[in-house]
């Protein structure tokens, strides 16, 4: 008898390496792996996660799908609940990528998705594959509007209105009207203040070794230019020091 295969209803996250073609033509092998392995570390759900929260991981060269069903015992008993809390994950994985020097591109929605025979596929992961194409085009991790409307009936997402107001303020608007995870803001919240000064100035350097690396090439640059800044308004935002901002 053949096996039924449902969707479930998940939170999808799909990222991506920004720059690994430009990696790809200009590093060696041995490189590229290890870039690879470092976003699978700082990524890759614990096994404990991924059992108690039935998630899905896949990756496959700079790509990533992570799926994380809501309607699960451990999400509806274990608070807070998943939405918030892969928004941390995600937040700390950008930042302590760009660490490395190694920038995520992504997005983040909410819809049917399975695996089934070792394939992962669905409505869901199109739409993230969609939005991570053609929206994010900035090193940010877009949220998907379909978000903020489970957020208002989908009592799996968000059980309180405390925990939805803590997503919220979790996120930025940016000027094309798309909403992305402010990795800075969420990173602060879970380090203390002389941790997080040193990633500030890792990630200011960061950012002027790739704006004077791809100065000549306008693509490129524009999203560097875009991440320097989000940086200085996070400078600004966090009431930072004037030497963690790179004052483009």
């Amino acid at each position: 008898m053949e096996k039924l295969v449902i969707y479930d209803q998940a939170l999808v996250a799909y990222l991506d390496i920004l720059g690994f073609r430009e990696l790809v033509q200009t590093e060696t092998a041995g490189r590229i792996s290890r870039t690879i392995r470092v976003v699978r570390d700082a990524v890759k759900p614990t096994r404990d996660r991924r059992r108690v929260y039935e998630m899905t991981y896949q990756s496959f060269s700079d790509l990533t799908v992570i799926s994380i069903p809501i309607l699960t015992a451990a999400n509806l008993t274990i608070r807070p609940g998943v939405l918030l809390s892969q928004i941390h994950r995600l937040a700390a994985a950008q930042v302590e990528l760009l660490y490395e020097g190694i920038v995520l591109r992504g997005a983040l929605t909410f819809g049917s998705i399975v695996r089934s025979y070792g394939q992962l596929f669905g409505p869901a992961l199109i739409r993230a594959y969609d939005l991570e194409r053609t929206k994010a085009k900035y090193p940010r991790i877009v949220i998907d509007d379909v978000i903020f409307r489970e957020l208002e009936r989908n009592p799996a997402l968000a059980t309180h209105s405390d925990e939805r107001d803590q997503i919220l303020s979790l996120l930025e608007q940016d000027d094309d009207g798309y909403h992305f995870i402010d990795c800075l803001r969420a990173f602060r919240l879970n380090t203390d203040a002389r941790s997080f000064r040193k990633i500030m100035r890792r990630h200011r350097e960061t950012i002027k070794m790739k704006l004077h690396k791809f100065e000549d090439e306008r693509g490129v640059l524009e999203k560097y230019t875009w991440l320097a800044e989000y940086h200085n308004r996070s400078v600004k935002k966090l009431r930072m020091r004037r030497q963690e901002s790179i004052l483009i």
